[in-house]
């Protein structure tokens, strides 16, 4: 069908064409005709009637917005629909740092997906994930971006009139780039810088100046977030014990004088005002009562990003936002998506925490947030599996309370699976007789899948759950959605994909030692003839999933981590095989890991089923002894 602008807006005529050429539509006169109207309000309304469109808004990525609500009612001969803005920035921050570095066209999918849901502001999260030319070993290997990827990405962004903001990390979680011996001299400890050091401030004037040549936004997000060691590193060598406070006060001054030199407007975490103030050393630890000391104050050009995304009460919000308000008269609220649940993504925590939050941050006219989609301990989640709480997070910015049916619709936009359908990724974590919302954010499925089917760390702790049938009936539930889908046919895949191999792999170190204690050799010839092949049969499956995804988001590197993570799972069942048939043979006389007894991981009860519970942390899933400190 044909598009035409009945007034020629190049700003907005390029952001359209691209649009519409993804879905099969073409700019050009005799079809629909868009009149775009910009107005003062805080309103944005879609008119159609027969083939005249009038779309009135505030801003251009409002008028995007208003393109989807088009998209989604072309087959209506009269359209009206009415939206009050909550927010002046709607933004999202994929976290680009957990070893899954976004390729630019990944980002650019984002930008045109952010754009049909009126979003206007794109956090890069990057601790050492972007180059800089005086600093080789920053970023070095890990798949960095590029000067010219992040100006291509921020021009991409201006046509939907999306800020790519630069979010990067100034004092904390630079572990990865203080690893290398070119570092020295800027360590206060393994993942903090050294504050009031010369060669430290080089460093932070790099990172600014580099983002300054690179984006259009004089945003920038500092991080300084979790600097939970701060002083008492090499600086407590060098300086004696000092007030932790002041430290962070003084070194956040120092970045301040930089931001002002490039002309940036700063914002960072909050929490590390609160670690500092709070008796117990908590974020939430601060009394509401508290007065904030004007000296204790961030500058009045600092704005507080206030994050929060665990918490399902009202008050909960209520009262850190007035805390946050005190502490400075800019505040940010930040969200979370619940993509670094380990494999699957968390959709109950996220809609429900995001619900409260974002219901609290209108009633207290907060009217600037985003939504993190954090990937911790090494994006084994696929970016994709974002796009269900980025558009809750959208639709909360344009309704005081998202009914489920417009999310659902909202879906349907971008592909064919509805909402009660993505629901189902959350099961894998949710095992008979738990919470389906899943608010503790427990990760049976990533227990289950890398532990070490001899040594059995988990097996008490998921003794009792129906393994088998649960992951195999979910298998069947997901295989449905994935023989009916196309967009998101790779996502319900790899994730149908990973519940056949838990129906057969979950449980599979319990048999292995029941049969064994009972001396059931017959049972022991089955696993490791049958059972075991198949579960390698069904990894692989898996693994090519996921490698077709990843590389289809994200640069290649940091996918070594997920083969030598899955090929380990690999080398492990192989040798489970090899040691149960080499003890039918007689060529050993026991096995003796499996003589040990088992111990809850996380006892939740004297005796009985156990409760899942949240670890998302390899190194302490596959062994009781070392293996490095792993990637958080």
């Amino acid at each position: 069908m044909n598009f035409a602008l009945t007034k020629e807006q190049e700003t907005l005529k390029k952001g359209l064409a691209i649009l519409l050429e993804e879905r099969g539509h073409v700019y050009g006169e005799g079809g629909i005709s868009i009149t775009p109207v910009f107005t003062e309000e805080n309103k944005l309304k879609i008119e159609k009637k027969g083939l005249d469109v009038t779309i009135s808004c505030k801003e251009k990525a409002h008028f995007f917005r208003g393109l989807g609500y088009l998209f989604q009612h072309l087959e209506d001969a009269d359209f009206v629909k009415e939206e009050t803005v909550y927010t002046d920035c709607l933004g999202a921050m994929p976290d680009c740092s957990r070893n899954g570095v976004p390729t630019p066209d990944m980002l650019k999918r984002m930008i045109r997906t952010m754009a049909l849901l009126g979003m206007n502001e794109l956090f890069l999260y990057t601790e050492d994930t972007y180059e800089l030319p005086e600093y080789p070993y920053f970023g070095a290997f890990r798949g960095r971006f590029t000067k010219e990827e992040l100006k291509e990405c921020d021009a991409y962004g201006e046509i939907f009139g999306i800020y790519l903001v630069p979010c990067i990390q100034t004092l904390a979680h630079l572990s990865t780039f203080l690893r290398w011996p070119e570092s020295n001299g800027l360590q206060d400890n393994r993942d903090n810088l050294l504050p009031e050091e010369e060669k430290t401030y080089e460093l932070i004037e790099a990172m600014l100046k580099n983002f300054s040549e690179c984006v259009r936004t004089k945003k920038v997000h500092l991080g300084m977030d979790e600097a939970h060691g701060l002083g008492l590193g090499e600086y407590l060598r060098k300086h004696g014990f000092t007030n932790r406070l002041s430290i962070m006060k003084r070194h956040l001054a120092k970045v301040e004088e930089l931001c002002a030199k490039y002309g940036l407007e700063p914002m960072m975490w909050s929490d590390m005002f609160f670690n500092l103030a709070s008796k117990d050393g908590s974020y939430y630890g601060v009394p509401e009562e508290y007065e904030w000391p004007e000296e204790e104050k961030p500058g009045d050009n600092l704005t507080m990003v206030y994050w929060d995304y665990y918490n399902h009460d009202p008050k909960t919000y209520e009262r850190m936002l007035n805390l946050h308000k005190k502490l400075s008269n800019k505040v940010y609220f930040a969200g979370g998506g619940w993509t670094w649940n380990g494999l699957i993504p968390n959709y109950g925590k996220a809609f429900d925490s995001t619900r409260i939050a974002m219901r609290v941050m209108k009633q207290q006219k907060v009217r600037n947030a985003f939504m993190t989609f954090w990937m911790d301990d090494g994006t084994e989640t696929p970016f994709a599996a974002g796009l269900l709480p980025l558009i809750l997070f959208a639709e909360e910015g344009f309704a005081e309370e998202p009914e489920d049916a417009a999310i659902d619709e909202k879906l349907h936009l971008f592909q064919e699976a509805s909402l009660e359908e993505w629901m189902l990724l959350t099961k894998m974590d949710c095992l008979p007789g738990c919470d389906p919302l899943n608010i503790a954010a427990v990760t049976p499925s990533k227990h289950l899948f890398y532990q070490d089917p001899l040594l059995g760390l988990f097996d008490r702790q998921y003794e009792g759950y129906d393994l088998y049938g649960h992951y195999g009936k979910l298998a069947k539930e997901l295989r449905a959605v994935e023989e009916r889908v196309t967009v998101s046919k790779a996502l319900f895949a790899c994730y149908r994909s990973l519940a056949e191999f838990l129906a057969v792999k979950g449980g599979i170190g319990m048999d292995i030692r029941r049969a064994y204690l009972e001396d059931d050799r017959d049972w022991l010839t089955s696993i490791a003839e049958e059972q075991i092949p198949v579960c390698l049969e069904e990894l692989e499956q898996y693994h090519d999933f996921r490698e077709k995804i990843w590389f289809h988001e994200c640069k290649p590197n940091g996918y070594e981590t997920i083969d030598i993570r899955q090929g380990g799972l690999h080398a492990r069942l192989v040798s489970a095989q090899k040691r149960i048939l080499a003890y039918l043979d007689g060529e050993i006389t026991e096995i003796p890991e499996l003589l040990e007894e088992r111990l809850p991981y996380k006892p939740s009860a004297p005796e009985g089923l156990q409760k899942p519970f949240n670890m998302n942390n390899w190194c302490n899933i596959v062994t009781a002894g070392n293996m490095g400190t792993g990637t958080i």
